[in-house]
């Protein structure tokens, strides 16, 4: 998503992680064979969660040790706005319209450069698994589904989600709230 948003990298550092000791021993001085990005490690070290905790170490949460692995909606929200990304977070309950989810996701598919990422329980919509955070990618209006972007295309390819099976995914608990999604757009 952050290289969506800033494809030129111009915030991102330069990513060396593929580039070995050997790889770089005879190059000239200065030469730079690395592009601006965004990586895994870049951007889970600038959040507030370290690695090991975002990987399952327990950590001190209301004064006891949780394992709390991955990001729940919220923290990823938090880590996105550190990036200075403009974010609307919704946490999907019982009592949020299905029509007002529809309007959002909708609303935000249809414009360039928004992006829309949904945190959904995977055994709610008929796969295997837990909890889940994916971009969407589109709406097709015909069959009232959403394109979900898998980021564990190994194991589950990208598919045309119902939206009603993505709220019903969105409408369970994830530690201390609800699922939901986040409207991305630049600043």
């Amino acid at each position: 998503m952050l290289n969506a948003l800033d494809p030129q990298g111009v915030e991102a550092s330069h990513d060396r992680s593929r580039l070995t000791p050997a790889d770089t021993r005879y190059l000239p001085r200065g030469l730079e064979l690395t592009d601006r990005r965004y990586t895994q490690e870049s951007v889970i070290a600038a959040g507030k969660k370290t690695r090991a905790q975002v990987l399952g170490e327990p950590m001190a949460v209301e004064g006891r040790m949780v394992r709390d692995g991955g990001y729940q909606l919220r923290q990823l929200d938090e880590l996105l706005r550190a990036y200075k990304v403009a974010t609307k977070l919704v946490i999907v309950d019982a009592h949020t319209p299905e029509a007002e989810i529809r309007r959002d996701l909708v609303d935000n598919l249809q414009r360039g450069g928004d992006y829309v990422i949904v945190n959904y329980l995977r055994s709610a919509v008929g796969q295997a698994g837990g909890g889940h955070i994916s971009p969407v990618g589109a709406y097709d209006a015909a069959t009232d589904s959403v394109l979900i972007l898998d980021v564990h295309p190994s194991h589950y390819p990208w598919l045309w989600m119902p939206l009603a099976t993505l709220i019903q995914g969105m409408r369970t608990r994830d530690g201390a709230e609800n699922r939901g999604y986040i409207l991305v757009r630049p600043r």
